[in-house]
């Protein structure tokens, strides 16, 4: 995300306009048509529950611990717990934008900022952050497309857009620009963006008036390539003419070299290359890398204004940009104290260089490079190659060196990757690994990177992990699952079938399952029990399990049960899976039996912090009892248990239920069953429910 430092006397000198509803920040509040609002969109729960890794009570409200509330809590105390949260964030929103930079606002933008903290917290008030800037420098200086995508960019559920939070941000907005309290989603519409390879430029979600043309839509960048439009799941390019009518996911098309752009599919076609430097001519061979990291503020020229592209580069400088085009995140020098040198007191004292904190990370992550090894150096073509293959974590290539002068295992798999190629000169290919290397050469190897790193990795919690191609594949396109009249999944594809199912536990409360079974639902996953999050870990009934059973079979529905696991050894695994079996006597199911295994990250709980390398024994361990008994076993695991917790290559026998709210799923690996959603509606029960699709 792109953020300006804005200056006190330039955001003074833009708050000239003020509209003349506006009060003053020291007095203002938020209103009883808010509370209303966030009442009736949390809707009220007497006894704690757990939501997100926090235990909830009341009206949504954040709790310590379920013990705080023992014996539950009234109507008229969750209502007070409610204003009690408000007022700390009204406070936040008037001494950290009101009143620090004289910003006034109408009551309908000062609740909509509320019931946008109330949703996720205060964070979003940074300065540097695009939505509060605005109001320091002046709304009247923006669109009013451009302000509803900086407030409903704050939607997300980890990194991915979550169409729950779009849709109370959409509400929110209408709050904003139209002072007006009605639970109405259909003044605003989004669309989710998929850069499709590329690389959003602000966000990956946009919002726009409903009735509106779009007007100007967002451009993403990639390199090597022209963005050609974004196309809808129907397979039309979205145009600037066109009229908002729904919410859409769209993905980025693109063409590689120079494409046409479709007409008015943008305001203006972009021209491919445009060379920013006088001595990067568009016909040599590295302008398109040179030209295309310079757009991306990957590298820029000298004070001069050219690139010299036959200019050494330093270590610190190829550490830096292999770190960063491998996927990792920038490193800062370490903090230490200047150092005098005692042979010279008069000299200055030096700190730490500026690519310290990349030499530190490097040696973390195996590569080559030595605490001796001067970082303003030049490097050389084999000391990258080196770099390159462990940033990449290459492997050794069988092929015999195509080359005449190298033979390395690093040449050797950086030319299979196609990364490094070296050159032909006399009918011969040379790596010249003893020449340093240059700025334009370096180029190349970035874009080549780049391109590698988003074909064989994934990204999850601000981590890497590689894709593993041995592995089950999941053979769903993501484009094809689409939500029907009453926004639930199907897939549209008539060659394959799926069924649609909801998971429950006692948290939804009494459920008439004929009224379910009569609104489309096809099956369900039932909480048999749980392990207490505290450090007791016991095992506990889901106090609704019987009577769901017997509801649920007796409307006709295809049944499995899942266990709500805090295992932390595969001795407290079996314990669950022999709980689960003695619950179900024997009764058969149609549906799995599922590992449900969550980490709960509250204060005391015994997930907090888990040795993680025994969650797949542990996953194992009770899918294996339950087999052994007859059932079908499964595991439920959202994308960082997938990839980045669990090892999925010793669970290629086991059928995955995947959870991941987001309008189409991108998960790598074979999964079985999806639930995308938490906020369904089904008639027959009062509360918000899971939402499921089996694919067949």
């Amino acid at each position: 995300m792109k953020t300006r430092l804005i200056s006190l006397v330039l955001a003074a000198l833009l708050l000239a306009a003020i509209p003349a509803s506006a009060i003053n920040g020291q007095t203002m509040s938020y209103s009883d048509g808010l509370v209303d609002y966030i009442k009736r969109g949390e809707g009220y729960r007497a006894m704690p529950y757990a939501s997100g890794g926090n235990w909830l009570i009341g009206y949504g409200c954040i709790i310590n611990s379920p013990s705080d509330y023992p014996n539950g809590i009234s109507e008229a105390g969750a209502e007070a717990l409610l204003r009690s949260k408000m007022d700390l964030f009204a406070k936040a929103i008037r001494s950290q934008l009101l009143d620090r930079y004289g910003v006034r606002m109408t009551q309908g933008q000062f609740d909509a900022l509320c019931g946008l903290s109330y949703s996720v917290g205060t964070s979003w008030l940074s300065p540097s952050n695009r939505l509060p800037s605005m109001f320091i420098q002046g709304l009247e200086n923006y669109s009013e497309q451009e302000i509803a995508t900086a407030f409903s960019v704050w939607c997300h559920v980890g990194s991915t857009a979550n169409t729950a939070l779009l849709r109370r941000r959409s509400i929110e907005l209408d709050m904003f620009f139209n002072d007006r309290y009605e639970d109405r989603a259909d003044q605003f519409r989004w669309l989710i963006l998929d850069a499709n390879g590329g690389t959003n430029e602000y966000s990956d979600v946009a919002m726009f008036r409903a009735g509106a043309s779009y007007g100007t839509l967002p451009r993403p960048s990639r390199s090597g390539y022209s963005f050609t439009g974004w196309k809808t799941a129907d397979g039309r390019i979205l145009r600037t003419t066109d009229t908002v009518t729904e919410n859409l996911y769209v993905s980025a098309t693109w063409a590689q070299g120079e494409a046409a752009v479709p007409p008015d599919a943008q305001e203006t076609p972009q021209e491919l290359l445009r060379s920013p430097f006088p001595d990067v001519s568009v016909d040599a061979w590295y302008a398109r890398d040179v030209i295309t990291l310079a757009e991306n503020g990957v590298v820029s020229g000298y004070d001069d204004g050219c690139f010299h592209p036959d200019r050494d580069v330093t270590w610190g400088q190829v550490l830096k940009l292999v770190l960063l085009a491998a996927g990792y995140a920038e490193q800062k020098p370490p903090k230490v104290q200047a150092v005098e040198d005692p042979e010279d007191p008069e000299a200055e004292p030096q700190l730490a260089h500026w690519a310290e904190g990349y030499r530190a990370y490097g040696a973390l992550l195996g590569y080559p490079v030595t605490d001796e090894q001067s970082l303003d150096e030049p490097v050389t073509r084999y000391e990258v190659a080196a770099l390159v293959r462990a940033a990449l974590e290459l492997p050794e290539s069988t092929d015999p060196s195509p080359y005449a002068d190298a033979s390395g295992p690093a040449v050797r798999a950086l030319y299979a990757a196609g990364i490094m190629q070296g050159s032909l000169e006399n009918g011969q290919r040379l790596f010249k690994g003893n020449d340093r290397i240059r700025r334009s050469e370096i180029c190349a190897v970035l874009v080549r990177m780049e391109q590698y790193v988003q074909e064989h990795f994934v990204f999850v919690a601000g981590q890497r992990s590689p894709i593993h191609f041995d592995w089950a594949i999941s053979d769903w396109e993501p484009s094809s699952f689409v939500t029907d009249e009453r926004e639930r999944m199907v897939y549209d594809d008539a060659s394959r079938s799926t069924r649609l199912g909801i998971d429950v536990s006692s948290h939804q409360g009494e459920i008439n399952w004929k009224a379910v079974a009569a609104d489309g639902v096809d099956f369900a996953i039932l909480r048999v029990g749980f392990r207490g999050y505290g450090s007791e870990g016991t095992l506990n009934d889901d106090t609704r399990f019987e009577e769901n059973l017997a509801g649920a079979m007796a409307a006709g529905l295809d049944v499995g049960v899942y266990f709500f696991s805090q295992a932390v050894s595969v001795e407290e695994a079996e314990e669950e899976a022999d709980y689960v079996l003695e619950r179900l006597d024997g009764i058969p199911l149609t549906m799995p039996v599922v590992f449900d295994w969550e980490q709960m990250t509250n204060a005391g709980s015994r997930t907090a912090r888990p040795d993680y390398k025994v969650l797949t024994d542990c996953a194992l361990a009770f899918c294996e009892k339950i087999r052994e008994a007859g059932y079908e076993p499964m595991v439920y695991l959202n994308k960082t248990l997938g990839y980045l917790v669990y090892d999925l290559g010793r669970m290629q026998h086991l059928e995955i239920w995947l959870a991941w709210y987001h309008p189409q799923p991108d998960f790598v690996y074979a999964y079985r069953m999806w639930q995308y959603g938490d906020s369904g509606k089904v008639n027959g029960i009062n509360a918000k429910v899971d939402l499921n699709i089996w694919l067949e």
